[in-house]
């Protein structure tokens, strides 16, 4: 379904998977954590691509497929406070403390896409960010995917 080209865009035809990995991730391959630029994205996404990446627009994605979304729509004037809200609902529905042992378990889903959220230390600084606790000492652990998850892959 996601690579399924049938999306009509200035007389181009692109798939979901073209425009959440090309366009919104910027040329990125859909695996290798976000590191590995893929060089066969045409000359056109790569000009519609974004200039800088968004990591929450995954929650955004993401949103759509674990759980109704609080919005119909995302709305241009209130994008921002949107995209805040989702990011937010999705790291405290998915984030689990084990404060004996100093762990922050996390979803998979924040490895899949780890240079898209700037690496480990950008992703304690968002849960320290969500949560208002400094998690200093505490290492990151990421768990498997959920039967949720695993039920509404994103891509």
């Amino acid at each position: 379904m996601y690579r399924l080209k049938r999306i009509k865009i200035a007389r181009s035809i692109f798939s979901l998977n073209d425009i959440e990995h090309g366009i919104l991730r910027k040329n990125k391959f859909k695996i290798g954590l976000g590191y590995v630029t893929n060089p066969f994205y045409s000359g056109f996404i790569k000009t519609l691509a974004v200039s800088k990446l968004d990591y929450r627009i995954h929650f955004a994605l993401r949103a759509t497929n674990l759980n109704p979304d609080p919005f119909d729509y995302f709305n241009c004037d209130e994008i921002e406070s949107q995209l805040a809200t989702v990011t937010t609902d999705f790291i405290k529905f998915e984030t689990e403390f084990d404060h004996e042992s100093k762990k922050m378990i996390v979803s998979q889903f924040l490895f899949t896409y780890l240079r898209d959220f700037g690496g480990i230390q950008s992703i304690k600084k968002m849960l320290k960010t969500i949560f208002k606790k400094d998690f200093k000492g505490y290492s990151l652990k990421f768990k498997p995917y959920n039967r949720i998850e695993k039920k509404h892959p994103i891509s």
